[in-house]
């Protein structure tokens, strides 16, 4: 490639001149080695820089202001962060001087990453970071924390913003006790999150009761606090979010109570939240003695708990620890209420059979709260889902309200929850009650009777139900209660969909009149059920034969109440099916159905899926 004009002739002019002098022989000079020393290295110094401006010519990004970059860049760092072992956004400081310029001067990125084990043992994130707040992480899954890393961050709290610990295997990653920490200066905090594994023995001296009465650290802006099995004294007056648990490795073994608050100090905590929007308790609370003889009427609330901000309630404890502190609370309306009686964490597998027990006072649970449920949810709780769950030992029976922004053209036919098991976009969750460790049995403490015990007060206005591993006779019983029922929803695969308590069935007194279930049901979803060709069930009860599909859609079509519509969803063939059985299938349910849908899978594979 030729040379630029403006270098050719002093370049030919100055290799002239090295060339005859190497070729005069004259004596070697120092002073003359030095002078082409000189001029390699500003020709070095010169190809930088003309590199710099050729990639600020020839990329865009590169003459951005560098405000604009920095903001490019504080996106990229959250979406690539830099662990152990994991370069992340690090690579952008090889991209161009620039970059790097930019990267050094984010002092807010260095405050961040001050304590990560990328940078360990290295002074330079602590001086770009300057005077700002520290956020400090420490979590030992699957890697090794050196313990003066754990110092370090003992040492800085004062200058923390954020202070993330994450216990998972047995190193140490929190050495502070409540009384060495408590009314300690912590001007920045913010957030403070801490989950430590459960160590008994450390709690006789680490949590005795008067652990959780001691003074406060003087934190003003801190807003959240998570703690787990460890406390730290804080002031509960500006929180926003605050979670408290108490996490046993093994699931048959209670917290003891002198390891929990005292009743009064564990009331009087909660009395200053006032504007706390997100409240979770799991297994740390008290026992308590009931506010008043009333003691679930929310009618007279004057000495009550009052959490005017509150958004959300998780209660997780056993049943009468549960019931004692709702006494002492009064909600605000629009509150979603999480419940779990006997809860075990889902990390831990759930409930086993081995765990369930019986347990009658389940039966009246939840007529406790039906002064709550009538004054401060009433006409809006539209959806119900019930699930029973007898491989974990797991009952729910939860209400929702309709959130009417969204699929606001849509009145009816919607899932309350998606293939996710998570809440629908188009729903929201009001009343949410989970049983663990949970086994009705029959003569003793049926699931009859508690579903029976379901307030017809919380079911009046019902319009959507979403069903998993209800047997036909419960189903039957349920159905009565629910009159404005227009949509059901059916999860499988364990248990056979309970298709007969919607079939139409003649008067047990006679009568040429059929008497038709939920007479309002107008859209029909099957989800993940086993399909079987023909009527024959292959010695397996929980195999749902096609033509019990075909049975109960042209049955309510000769009674008179036709279905609208129909969702076979992941539908799994039971058996491999002919093409033509499978066309002849769909055939008839379009031909009996308005709007009919589904995907259909063979063995857990999905081959097809097709609108009927």
């Amino acid at each position: 490639m030729p040379a630029s004009a403006w270098l050719e002739q002093p370049s030919e002019r100055r290799l002239r001149e090295l060339s005859n002098l190497v070729a005069s022989g004259a004596p070697y000079s120092t002073e003359l080695a030095a002078t082409i020393a000189a001029d390699v290295e500003t020709l070095r110094d010169l190809t930088f820089k003309f590199l710099r401006y050729l990639n600020a010519y020839t990329s865009p990004i590169l003459r951005l202001p560098p405000e604009v970059m920095q903001e490019i860049f504080a996106h990229v760092t959250e979406q690539s962060a830099a662990f152990d072992g994991r370069a992340g956004w690090m690579r952008l400081g090889q991209v161009s001087h620039d970059f790097r310029s930019t990267l050094h001067s984010m002092r807010g990125l260095w405050a961040k990453v001050a304590c990560n084990g990328v940078f360990w043992g290295q002074e330079e994130p602590l001086a770009r970071a300057g005077d700002l707040p520290l956020t400090l992480r420490l979590c030992n899954q699957g890697d090794y924390i050196h313990p003066s890393r754990v110092d370090f961050v003992a040492n800085k709290l004062a200058r923390a913003r954020s202070l993330f610990i994450y216990e998972q295997e047995d190193g140490i990653l929190w050495n502070r006790d409540p009384k060495s920490i408590s009314g300690a200066e912590l001007p920045h905090l913010q957030n403070l999150h801490i989950h430590a594994k459960y160590r008994p023995t450390r709690d006789i001296t680490w949590l005795p009761r008067s652990a959780y009465e001691l003074e406060p650290v003087h934190a003003p802006l801190l807003r959240k606090v998570f703690l787990v099995n460890i406390f730290v004294p804080f002031p509960p007056g500006n929180l926003t979010s605050l979670t408290l648990s108490r996490a046993s490795e093994s699931r048959n073994l209670a917290i003891p109570d002198d390891h929990l608050p005292q009743p009064d100090a564990f009331l009087e905590m909660l009395r200053r939240c006032t504007k706390v929007e997100i409240l979770c308790l799991e297994h740390i609370i008290p026992i308590l003695h009931p506010a008043s003889n009333k003691s679930y009427d929310h009618s007279n609330h004057d000495d009550r708990i009052q959490l005017p901000s509150l958004r959300k309630i998780t209660l997780n404890s056993s049943r009468t620890r549960i019931t004692s502190l709702w006494t002492h609370l009064s909600l605000p309306e629009n509150v979603h209420v999480d419940i779990g009686v006997d809860y075990i964490n889902d990390d831990d597998g759930g409930g086993a059979t081995s765990d369930a027990y019986i347990d009658q006072e389940r039966c009246s649970f939840l007529a406790l709260f039906s002064h709550y449920f009538t004054h401060k949810i009433g006409a809006a709780a539209c959806a119900l889902a019930i699930e029973l769950n007898t491989e974990k030992s797991i009952t729910r029976c939860g209400f929702f309200k309709r959130v009417p922004e969204i699929c606001a053209d849509v009145d009816e036919g919607l899932p309350v929850v998606n293939l996710a098991d998570e809440v629908n976009d188009a729903y929201t969750l009001l009343f949410d009650v989970w049983f663990y460790r949970c086994k009705w049995a029959e003569g003793h403490a049926p699931l009859a009777q508690f579903i029976e015990s379901i307030p017809r007060t919380y079911l009046a206005h019902i319009n959507n139900l979403d069903l998993t591993g209800l047997g036909v006779d419960d189903l039957r019983l349920l159905l009565p209660r629910l009159p404005r029922l227009h949509t059901i929803s059916i999860f499988g695969p364990l248990t056979l969909p309970p298709l007969a308590a919607l079939m139409p069935a003649l008067p047990a007194g006679g009568g040429s009149t059929a008497c038709v279930p939920v007479p309002e049901l107008r859209h029909l979803r099957l989800v993940g059920i086993l399909l079987l060709d023909g009527e024959k069930y292959m010695g397996n009860s929980w195999m749902l034969p096609c033509t019990d599909v075909i049975d109960l859609v042209t049955s309510r079509a000769d009674a008179g109440c036709p279905l609208h519509s129909l969702k076979l969803i992941k539908i799994r063939s039971a058996n491999f099916w002919e093409q033509a059985l499978m066309d002849d299938f769909v055939h008839q349910l379009s031909q009996l159905v308005k709007e009919a849908e589904g995907s259909v899978w063979w063995s857990g594979l999905r081959r097809r899926s097709r609108v009927l």
